[in-house]
């Protein structure tokens, strides 16, 4: 384990392709999430790719549906902003926990924007071979997601609160 500069836990048990494979999946989270850059998603996704997170109705699936749902989120959140918290890299897989932050300003899937700030984590997995992403496994908290939103009335989502214990 290894703490870098940037604060990002870095577990590299691949040697060098590891390390390939966490710098191409920084990449994806630098440019690709981040600044929406289809180029990035294009360089390192398969055209092939096997895609087993549901992005929901309306997305199709493999790297059309990677970059339709980028699209999307960033018409529905300009200005979000995905980091890196851990990434490990073992054979030819990556995972990674990533935070995502913004403002809730356009619209999201017919939902009108609320401008309420977005702060989530979404724990992903992928499997590389020859340097692009080949398949994918994602876990979004979509609970808190929907909640920051205001699709779940306030008081009806549980909060942490060790103070009331």
């Amino acid at each position: 384990m290894e703490v870098k500069p940037d604060g990002v836990i870095e577990h590299n048990g691949a040697g060098e392709v590891g390390a390939r494979n966490i710098v191409g999946y920084r990449r994806l989270v630098a440019e690709g999430l981040s600044k929406g850059s289809m180029k990035a998603i294009e360089e390192l996704i398969s055209p092939d790719l096997v895609d087993h997170q549901d992005y929901g109705p309306g997305f199709p699936p493999g790297r059309p549906g990677v970059k339709a749902l980028e699209s999307t989120l960033k018409t529905a959140i300009p200005d979000m902003s995905s980091v890196i918290q851990e990434i490990v890299a073992v054979d030819d897989q990556t995972w990674a926990r990533v935070r995502s932050t913004g403002k809730f300003t356009g619209p999201y899937l017919g939902v009108p924007p609320s401008g309420r700030p977005i702060d989530i984590v979404v724990v992903e997995s992928v499997r590389w071979k020859d340097g692009v992403i080949t398949e994918h496994w994602g876990v979004a908290d979509r609970l808190t997601l929907l909640y920051q939103m205001g699709l779940i009335p306030e008081g009806s989502f549980p909060v942490y609160r060790p103070s009331t214990w």
